[in-house]
């Protein structure tokens, strides 16, 4: 972030307006929950952007996944992140008439659905749908689904049941947990890409949160045949093997990837470590440029992102390590 600059998200790199909306499918734990983002139709009226963060026990879940006195810093943290939107336009209609390629986001450890939203919303502003899955294997720092209430209370009411980051115990192994995880975090990517499947075919489903987005607008939106599965850190991890447990996805992508790299001026980032020697906004473009290059290369895209193949391989730029092509494969 230049000298000067105020701090927020940045708005998509591409040439469409970016819609997004929550869908979470099926009340339980089991069920699929994914922030989606898309090209919508720039409208007057549409509902104002969103929180970056969506509800406050999230923050809760960063001071602890970071090791830090909830106390204090939970009421710092609601200070400094609490006000921030993400730049979309909160349950807009979707371009109409198109079919879009299609990408299954997986977020790091500690991190939720939102917390890589530059990055999701600059590929949604190229063209693409990108569902950002939230995990509820406890490698998040904070996630929920709802429980019922007990038979006395109203018919169908239903109640945030919250799920924590799990810290390794005493003497347990991490592969252990960490494969039990990435398991469970494939399995979720899947659920997710057979509920858009789903509603691409023109199923309704449930609609536990109510966020008041058309679905029936998705249906026959969605290039089935040109799926990706990208995430960062412990998500690329789940990219990898996601890749290797369902032959519908084709293709993937360390704090400075996250949306905190916008979000923290110069002394907060240097006391927990958010942002890099990279300027935050050089550091996404070559990350969405490299990326975009590569699902161009294995989903047969029509555009012309080729253009930025050098990336791929870890050239044509001055701040990508020559032959390393990090911006993919950072696990």
């Amino acid at each position: 972030m230049g000298v000067g600059q105020s701090l927020g998200l940045p708005p998509g790199s591409g040439p469409h307006q970016v819609g997004c909306t929550d869908v979470m499918a099926d009340h339980t734990r089991e069920g699929s929950f994914f922030r989606l983002y898309y090209p919508c139709k720039p409208e007057e009226g549409v509902e104002e952007q969103p929180l970056w963060i969506p509800k406050s026990e999230y923050v809760v879940g960063l001071a602890d996944y970071m090791s830090l006195n909830k106390r204090w810093c939970v009421p710092l943290l609601n200070l400094v992140f609490g006000s921030f939107r993400v730049p979309v336009s909160w349950n807009a209609p979707l371009i109409p008439g198109r079919r879009f390629p299609l990408i299954i986001f997986s977020h790091g450890l500690g991190a939720f659905r939102t917390l890589y939203s530059a990055v999701c919303l600059a590929m949604a502003s190229h063209g693409f749908l990108v569902a950002a899955v939230e995990h509820r294997d406890q490698s998040a720092c904070a996630t929920y689904h709802y429980q019922k209430g007990p038979p006395e209370s109203p018919h169908g009411t239903l109640h945030e049941e919250w799920v924590y980051y799990r810290r390794l115990e005493q003497g347990e192994k991490e592969f252990k947990l960490r494969n039990c995880q990435v398991h469970q975090r494939v399995e979720e990517c899947v659920r997710a890409l057979d509920l858009l499947s789903d509603i691409n075919s023109g199923k309704s489903i449930p609609d536990t949160l109510q966020c008041r987005f058309d679905m029936a607008s998705l249906k026959d939106c969605m290039d089935l045949q040109q799926v990706g599965v990208m995430g960062h850190s412990f998500g690329g991890a789940t990219s990898l093997v996601a890749l290797v447990k369902d032959t519908r996805f084709s293709g993937t992508v360390h704090k400075n990837h996250t949306d905190f790299a916008f979000l923290t001026g110069a002394l907060l980032s240097r006391f927990i470590e958010t942002r890099g020697r990279l300027e935050a906004e050089k550091a996404l473009e070559i990350t969405t440029r490299a990326a975009l290059a590569f699902l161009h290369r294995h989903l047969d895209l029509e555009a012309d992102f080729d253009r930025w193949d050098a990336l791929v391989e870890g050239k044509g730029d001055d701040d990508v390590i020559p032959n390393a092509p990090s911006c993919l494969s950072s696990l």
